[in-house]
């Protein structure tokens, strides 16, 4: 009996411990990956250990596997580091992974998505949140300078708001813009292509609050920028903006004050200089030409001389002081497993080192996701911004233009009643700023909608829809103290910037050996542009400005007929649309083999009826070798990945109607009595896409456990069917029409490292620095002559030679008999043959110097030590040449123009060993306004950009505050300038059209020059 029962205990163990193997192997067990911040993981790999069953995690992060309580299941994700996890009887996991310490394994934005830095086979650049915090601007992209290799910025001026000239891999136009695509969120932005506000390129980027900026992506060749088909041939920027995070609400504070003065001043004659200087110039022209020119000559104004020296006027001091500027920023993170959110305010008000120079920005930005299901998030991305601007006249258009050009040192800023002097000649450059000056008040709105769908674990769809509204109203006013008939305008803008687009995601994952990633997407855009003005003469003394509402002159007499002296004009909205095809297939085999294909078919208004589509491909590949079994004994080598690409990107940066023939549509045109319109241009129904042919290779490099990390890369670019004037038949009776001939060459190399010198429990110190050097050739310009394609300063497209190229006489050497120039004279083939003295334009002139430098680049140095850190920061260029276009008034029109103090060591007698002639008003055999080689200048410089200092409060001093962490630092911008160059090396002239801002890279006209900066910075996070 008792064994019986024994046997029957034996049979139930058996039959239990059956029973529960078969549930224990048939057991599912579900989870959800996330990240450190609780975001989740999407394609993170959750397999058994020891068994065959895998599978990857959804969008939301989550999985379902079927496995025993005994199992182990071990997580993989690229660029975090592996977790295994014992299951014991648990069927449901919350699991997070930590990410790797390796900027290899960074999540990178691209062209409608995201990838880790190690699967991405095109050239694209970083620039995160802590990069761009560091430097106190105003504009986001003064703050990308020298970070980038191969990307070249130019900070404008340092005029309060003032943006940059970005160049990505060089200039790939003649005549259409060279500016990049900028995305913000998916939202592809309207942005500047040299518009200008008197002598200033306005910056409709500065409208964007850098503190709201997650990361900027900057794609660089055809694999990355192809995507976005043709806009993408300039490069594309991607700016990402911040996003909530999961738990509790994060607030962080920060708040500057900076003082702002000029970096450079010119060195300009005083009084008594100018005074000896312009009897000097009178007296050479009597000695070497009596019979055509006066003995003696009245100064300027006719003032005496006695009365002259009594004044002597700084007008650089007069136009400038020091600005106070403040930045204030306020934000809040905060969200759950379901809702997160990001909000931030921001106010700016600053102050430039010119007098009544101001740039003031009110912002708010609200970034939502919301994930009611677990198939299913919608979100929103919406931002709005005011901005005040006050535009000063400086340039060529008077004001701090004029303080160092045309405004005499005798000449005195008030008068004997106290009232603003008016000069005899030319304009008094304080009366200009305060009483010609111009405001501009803006409205912008960027706003995104979204859906994203999981259908299946593996396939999304995203559904988005984005805008991009601006309301700009510009005013100006010139007053009765520089008018006899005040004046003012108001001219209203409106830009409707809109687009949808829709996405389709599907991944795959084979086994852990085939990983393939298929996006297909449509887009469509449409961009309209309206304005209005109105122009008003006031009665001197009732002058007002258009936005005070002031009494305004009827708009109609008595008799009927229009007021000229209150004008409304409502012009003809422009608009342009595209309408895109695109896709993009990543795979990836065994993490180490590659292979990226992307395709973009682009329509676009403003082609011909024959090229109303253009197809964009790109093909790339990598291979990371480090992976292979070959590599593994060379243990000092971390990462090392060899990638090329090649691929087709597009230019369509021209006129909305280039491609129509337009009418003269005026009432005033009549014969016998009826109205009649006349053609205005020819239509060209085959004008399509400029298009840029991008060849790629790179190499991604990791040593010593990736302590020391970077990247070399080799690139080819050659544009073809450039927009330009074509000639037409003379029967048509018109000249040229626009059509596409042409081409250009950019190649050149780049070169970045990061390093962590020293890790230490308590210090550090990490370097980046990056160089890079490009060459422009132009290959063809069809039947075009020297002249037909020019900028400012003599500058041209020649084949052979970069585009702008400074067509200039050279000059060889001053005459120590005489003082005259000696130039270099040129037969017909345009050879030397000899020298002369007679300036002779179109015979002598010939392409001389570079107007691109040899190489840029930036290095950067980090410390830290406890809680204090230190950095700073410079950029550099090395080689090319600036043609000072003002120099040669500023050395040569002395009576019309004070000179600068150069002009004391010019020729006064023969013997004279000197590189400054003698002085002369024009009639002494002299050409005083010449274009030559005396006023091209070396373009090296290094500029100490930032140095800063920052100390982290002790968490036991600030948790009595209730703060989670608070820092206080000191800043400095632009502390000090090596450059031979007497003016301000960072070149960016005003230009008001694309071909001039690409023709004239390194052509300076009476620009201010940077600003230098002190600022003091607190930051509290609670």
């Amino acid at each position: 009996m008792r064994k019986s029962r024994i046997l029957q205990l034996l049979l139930f163990s058996l039959l239990s411990f059956s029973f529960h193997q078969a549930v224990a192997q048939s057991s599912s067990i579900k989870g959800r990956i996330n990240n450190e911040k609780g975001e989740p993981l999407v394609g993170a790999t959750v397999s058994v250990k020891g068994k065959g069953s895998t599978v990857t995690t959804r969008e939301d992060g989550r999985f379902v596997i079927n496995a025993m309580s005994k199992d182990v299941l071990v997580i993989t994700s690229i660029g975090y580091e592996t977790r295994e996890v014992a299951i014991d009887n648990q069927t449901d996991f919350a699991i997070s992974l930590t990410t790797r310490a390796s900027t290899m394994n960074e999540v990178i934005v691209v062209g409608y998505g995201s990838q880790n830095r190690r699967d991405i086979t095109g050239s694209i650049a970083r620039i995160d949140k802590t990069v761009l915090s560091s430097v106190p601007v105003s504009s986001f992209d003064a703050a990308m300078q020298g970070r980038a290799a191969g990307v070249q910025v130019i900070q404008s001026t340092g005029m309060a708001g003032a943006g940059a000239q970005i160049r990505i891999r060089g200039v790939g136009s003649i005549t259409s813009g060279g500016e990049p695509l900028y995305v913000i969120d998916g939202i592809p932005i309207a942005a500047n292509s040299g518009q200008t506000l008197g002598a200033i390129n306005e910056n409709p980027l500065a409208s964007i609050n850098t503190n709201d900026i997650e990361s900027i992506e900057i794609l660089k060749d055809a694999s990355a920028a192809a995507i976005y088909g043709s806009r993408g041939a300039n490069g594309v920027i991607l700016i990402t903006t911040k996003r909530g995070t999961k738990g509790k609400p994060k607030i962080n504070f920060s708040s500057r004050l900076s003082l702002v003065n000029i970096t450079r001043r010119l060195d300009m004659l005083n009084s008594q200089e100018f005074i000896t200087l312009y009897k000097e110039a009178v007296a050479n022209d009597y000695k070497f030409n009596p019979t055509g020119a006066p003995a003696s000559l009245a100064l300027p104004g006719n003032i005496p001389e006695a009365t002259a020296l009594r004044t002597d006027t700084d007008w650089q001091d007069a136009t400038t002081h020091t600005g106070l500027s403040s930045f204030n920023d306020l934000s809040v993170s905060m969200g759950n497993n379901k809702l997160r959110g990001y909000f931030g305010l921001s106010y700016v008000d600053e102050k430039s080192f010119l007098v009544n120079d101001n740039f003031k920005r009110s912002s708010a930005r609200l970034n939502l996701d919301y994930s009611p299901f677990t198939f299913l998030k919608v979100g929103a991305n919406l931002s709005f911004s005011y901005t005040d601007q006050n535009h000063i006249p400086v340039g060529f258009d008077g004001g701090y233009g004029r303080a160092v050009s045309n405004a005499l040192p005798y000449f005195p800023i008030y008068n004997d009643t106290g009232a603003l002097y008016r000069f005899p000649v030319s304009t008094n450059p304080v009366a200009e700023i305060n009483n010609r000056t111009r405001k501009t008040r803006g409205q912008r709105s960027l706003a995104s909608l979204f859906t994203d769908i999981n259908i299946l674990k593996e396939l999304t769809v995203r559904i988005e829809g984005n805008l991009d509204y601006s309301h700009n109203e510009v005013y100006a006013l010139t007053t009765r103290v520089l008018a006899t008939s005040p004046s003012a305008s108001k001219n209203r803008r409106y830009l409707t910037n809109w687009n949808g687009k829709a996405l389709v995601n599907y991944a795959m994952n084979i086994k852990n050996i085939h990983r393939l990633k298929f996006m297909v997407g449509s887009e469509i855009l449409k961009n309209v542009s309206q304005s209005n003005t109105r122009n008003v003469t006031f009665v001197a003394g009732q002058e007002d400005w258009l936005f005070n509402n002031p009494v305004l002159p009827l708009e109609i007499n008595a008799n009927g007929t229009p007021n000229t002296n209150n004008r409304y004009t409502v012009n003809n909205p422009s608009e342009y649309s595209f309408l895109s095809y695109f896709g993009r297939v990543n795979y990836t085999l065994k993490d180490r083999y590659m292979l990226t294909g992307t395709i973009r078919a682009d329509g676009s208004s403003r082609f011909g009826t024959n090229n109303k589509f253009g197809t964009f491909p790109a093909l790339s590949a990598g291979w990371i070798l480090t992976e292979e079994n070959f590599m593994k004994k060379y243990k000092a080598i971390s990462y090392l990945k060899l990638k090329a690409g090649y691929g087709l990107t597009g230019n369509a940066e021209i006129g909305n109607y280039a491609q129509w023939g337009l009418t003269n549509n005026a009432n005033t045109l009549l014969y016998n009595s009826m109205q009649y319109f006349t053609i205005s241009s020819l239509a060209n129904p085959n004008l399509r896409w400029e298009t840029t042919a991008k060849t790629d290779l790179g190499i991604e490099y990791g040593f010593l456990n990736n302590r020391i990390t970077g990247e070399v890369s080799y690139y080819v670019n050659n544009s073809k069917d450039l927009f330009q004037s074509v000639s037409t038949s003379t029967s048509t009776g018109y000249g040229s029409i626009l059509g596409n001939v042409g081409k250009l060459r950019n190649k050149g190399i780049e070169f970045s490292i990061n390093s962590k010198n020293i890790v230490k429990k308590n210090f550090t110190w990490n370097t980046n620095f990056n160089i890079s050097r490009n060459t422009n050739k132009v290959l063809d310009i069809g039947t075009a002559g020297p002249d037909a394609l020019g900028g400012n300063g003599d500058t041209r497209v020649i084949v052979g030679k970069p585009i702008g190229s400074n067509y200039l006489v050279r000059t060889l050497y001053i005459d120590p008999a005489d003082g005259l120039p000696v130039y270099e004279m040129l037969d017909a083939a345009k050879q030397v043959a000899g020298t002369t003295k007679v300036y002779n334009t179109q015979r002598d002139r010939q392409v001389v110097g570079h107007p691109y430098p040899d190489v840029i680049g930036g290095i950067d140095n980090r410390f830290t030590w406890k809680s204090f850190d230190f950095g700073f920061f410079g950029t550099f260029q090395i080689g090319g040449n600036i043609f000072d276009d003002a120099e040669k008034f500023q050395m040569n029109s002395i009576g019309a123009w004070n000179l600068r103090a150069k002009a004391l060591t010019r020729w006064q007698k023969p013997g004279d060993i000197t590189s400054v002639p003698r002085l002369s008003m024009g009639l002494g055999g002299l050409e005083r306004t010449r274009n030559t080689t005396e006023f091209l200048h070396d373009a090296s410089y290094f500029r100490l950009k930032t140095i800063s200092l920052g100390y982290n409060l002790p968490k036991s001093l600030v948790k009595y505050a209730l703060l989670s962490g608070a820092r206080l630092s000191f800043s400095a911008t632009n502390i000090f300038t090596i450059s031979s160059y007497d003016g301000d090396p960072e070149v960016f002239r005003d230009a008001g059209s694309a071909q001039a801002r690409n023709l004239s890279p390194n052509v300076s006209y009476l620009t201010p020059p940077q600003s230098r900066s002190y600022t003091i910075q607190l930051n509290l996070n609670f």
